[in-house]
């Protein structure tokens, strides 16, 4: 029987709003996904990225070298190191009102992780996604939810800027958010969450992300989807 979805992520709409029946059978039915090395590789990287950023500094003592896996981000990285008021892979949960829960909390709706987050002192913030691999796409929609769930966590700041950091080029890519439309924001992603929730079909939605897709025809012999 297939579960009933009662909380969110970005990986979770991204996945249904590419195709709701890998999101069913992924999410839902709980199919895992065979080992990606590229998704494993992104991972070892944000851990050595954040065990560098976290490390505790005796006094007198200076911050080790930056790992091999901050690659070309590593000035980013070092100028981290000179703000104090930053958060460093945080899991902010929030409740269908939007507002701050735990992460597992009865009452949690969205889970949203965030590599890094800085508040300035004049009250405007940064949110810094870690990317690896090649630039490709937009990650626009990734990005303004970074900027609601910064919004939320921290009544104070007043404008967020986001940016995609990637290591394995000098590139990155930026938003700007002001608190002013919040609300605006807020509305766009009920509307773009609710036929999520609302699916209880789950037809597939073919394109070239079937090639990739481990229930595609070609990978299952068309048990688990007629595409691909």
């Amino acid at each position: 029987m297939t579960k009933a979805l009662t909380s969110w992520s970005y990986s979770r709409w991204d996945k249904h709003h590419t195709c709701p029946l890998q999101f069913k059978l992924e999410v839902l039915d709980g199919r895992k996904q065979p080992d990606n090395p590229a998704q494993a590789r992104g991972q070892k990287m944000h851990k050595a990225i954040a065990g560098w950023l976290t490390q505790h500094v005796a006094p007198g003592e200076t911050l080790g070298p930056p790992p091999a896996e901050i690659g070309k981000a590593v000035d980013l990285a070092v100028q981290l190191t000179q703000f104090d008021n930053k958060v460093i892979e945080q899991q902010w949960g929030y409740t269908r009102k939007w507002q701050p829960t735990g992460w597992f909390g009865n009452d949690t709706w969205l889970r949203s992780v965030l590599d890094v987050a800085v508040l300035y002192d004049d009250m405007t913030a940064e949110v810094i996604d870690w990317k690896s691999g090649k630039p490709r796409g937009t990650h626009d929609d990734q990005m303004e939810l970074f900027a609601i769930s910064l919004f939320q966590r921290y009544p104070v700041a007043t404008h967020v800027t986001t940016r995609l950091a990637y290591t394995d080029f000098v590139h990155s890519e930026f938003g700007e958010y002001p608190r002013a439309d919040l609300e605006k924001m807020i509305a766009k992603w009920e509307d773009k969450v609710r036929p999520m929730f609302e699916d209880t079909v789950y037809l597939p939605r073919p394109g070239d992300h079937c090639k990739f897709c481990p229930f595609s025809r070609s990978k299952t012999n068309g048990q688990d989807c007629r595409y691909g």
